[in-house]
């Protein structure tokens, strides 16, 4: 049986690219106990930035790793209580970094591995937010 070829050139098509890091590890007072903001917790965080691109190859307008890498640093310079504060915070940051390109989607996860739980038996807590446009 023949298999037919999909004629890209023919059709218009909305691309959307993803860009992302995954689990960054990070250490920083974060949470609601003393002795958390003391000794501080390990926290990962994962970003994924989707945008859309013109059909081609991309030199200029898209989402680099090492912006959006310093951007998660910005976020845990600041001691805080709440795995929500960095969550918004790097969204925030975010779309304020790459406003110039049309984002579809960013989705923000913040993870404590090891909370203060006694017994915890899970791979980790955490939170994620996540921001679409509106068409």
């Amino acid at each position: 049986m023949r298999v037919q070829k999909y004629n890209f050139e023919a059709t218009s098509m909305n691309r959307v690219s993803s860009v992302f890091i995954d689990k960054a590890s990070f250490h920083l007072p974060i949470g609601l106990y003393d002795g958390e903001m003391r000794t501080g917790n390990a926290i990962l965080i994962s970003a994924e930035v989707q945008y859309a691109t013109a059909e081609g190859p991309q030199t200029s307008a898209a989402v680099d790793y090492e912006t959006l890498y310093r951007l998660m640093c910005e976020v845990t310079e600041m001691p805080t209580a709440y795995l929500e504060t960095v969550a918004e915070g790097l969204l925030e940051r975010i779309c304020g970094a790459f406003e110039q390109l049309n984002l579809r989607a960013v989705t923000v996860r913040v993870e404590k591995p090891h909370p203060p739980i006694p017994r915890f038996q899970a791979a980790s807590v955490g939170v994620e937010i996540r921001w679409t446009a509106e068409f």
